[in-house]
């Protein structure tokens, strides 16, 4: 219990910072919806397969709950003259954080969890190689926001994100199967617009 109790201090006094910073006419605050973009600026996974750019939807029931789901897609289309294979690359990523926001008039410090599911399926026509797989991802999340305006913020946040990979790949008559876990970190820049 002791290795617990300077992260349940820290946590406590989080608490108390954004409660005394809250005024009574920001608790009365309607659900503030938005869109945004997350850029992956670093992401050390062992083989950028995944889209790195998401669009994002900020949910914020309160001044300091805010929950984002998000999707990023990639398709591409390919075709090579030598021999006139022609290749299709699927790629889709779901994701889903939930954070505790320290709001404050201009700049909003957050911490959470994260959590994200992507998908990825390569095709080529002349059967000679395929190859599928999944990746999950879910790890704890630090982040600030910068209120530009009332509605529109860019921020930064930085993620440490256990990860588990599968792939199979089909090689002609051989499938080979790939398997990871491990932990990476990643760092994302946010923008935000708030209706």
């Amino acid at each position: 219990m002791k290795k617990y109790a300077p992260l349940t201090i820290a946590l406590l006094m989080l608490i108390s910072i954004n409660v005394l910073s809250q005024s009574d006419e920001s608790r009365n605050q309607k659900t503030k919806v938005g869109v945004g973009l997350d850029l992956e600026l670093a992401n050390f996974n062992s083989y950028p397969r995944f889209p790195p750019t998401n669009i994002i939807f900020s949910i914020k029931p309160t001044n300091s709950i805010k929950i984002e789901p998000g999707f990023g897609f990639n398709t591409q289309k390919s075709d090579t003259n030598s021999d006139g294979d022609e290749s299709d690359f699927r790629r889709l990523r779901l994701g889903l954080g939930g954070y505790w926001v320290i709001s404050t008039k201009n700049v909003s410090p957050y911490i959470g969890i994260y959590t994200d599911y992507a998908r990825l399926k390569y095709d080529y026509d002349s059967g000679t190689r395929n190859e599928s797989g999944y990746q999950l991802r879910v790890g704890p999340a630090i982040g600030i926001q910068y209120n530009i305006v009332e509605n529109f913020s860019i921020g930064g946040e930085f993620l440490i994100l256990n990860k588990s990979e599968k792939y199979d790949s089909e090689l002609t008559d051989e499938i080979r199967e790939y398997t990871s876990s491990g932990w990476s970190t990643v760092s994302k820049l946010s923008f935000r617009f708030y209706f």
